[in-house]
């Protein structure tokens, strides 16, 4: 399989037709296996390189943009509604629509967010801050701005554990690497920053 995208690469690349300004592809990852999706991602990439062309990529699965695309458009109901940088478009969503498209991300009601979310800047002027699995952190102990919790269930998720808990009768759920998650035992978790959208203020 290597060889072939090699081959094809070298094709285009030596092609008198491949002096395009921009490559536009269109969901071009959506029917490869994983290690065929890795490798035609570098292809595409050494391609764009090679000919200092723009590459437009239509997709709906954000692992396909983050570490690879300068930057993101994001596209609802026929009308653009965001654009920026992956990193920018995922801290800072506009809606929850976009939100969704990049990542997991949860609700976090006011009572919770005004004892647990650090800093506190900002948090008086968002009622309805949502938070990333990222952002929360799990603790053994009391500490600053830490809430109770209860583990409720730990889920095998590959290359990490999805661990779901209970604070002050919300669901939560973050990620984590270590394996030894006891569920019904008691924690902490401390919230960072989160986010503000648009459509739920």
């Amino acid at each position: 399989h290597t060889r072939y995208w090699r081959d094809w690469s070298s094709d285009v690349c030596s092609s008198d037709l491949a002096s395009p300004k921009w490559l536009l592809l269109d969901e071009p990852f959506s029917h490869l296996d994983l290690p065929n999706k890795r490798i035609l991602q570098q292809i595409l990439q050494e391609v764009a390189d090679q000919l200092h062309i723009t590459t437009l990529l239509c997709t709906h699965n954000p692992d396909e943009i983050f570490g690879w695309a300068d930057r993101v458009l994001v596209v609802e109901n026929g009308k653009l509604i965001q654009t920026g940088t992956p990193q920018h478009v995922y801290e800072k969503p506009f809606n929850s629509y976009v939100a969704g498209l990049l990542g997991d991300f949860f609700p976090i009601p006011w009572h919770i967010a005004s004892q647990c979310i650090t800093p506190k800047i900002g948090t008086a002027n968002c009622k309805n801050r949502m938070v990333r699995p990222e952002q929360v952190a799990f603790h053994t102990v009391p500490m600053d701005s830490a809430v109770p919790c209860l583990i409720r269930n730990v889920i095998f998720a590959g290359r990490s554990y999805k661990v779901e808990v209970d604070v002050m009768d919300t669901p939560m759920f973050f990620y984590s690497n270590r394996n030894d998650w006891s569920i019904g035992s008691n924690g902490f978790v401390t919230i960072q920053n989160g986010f503000c959208l648009s459509d739920t203020d």
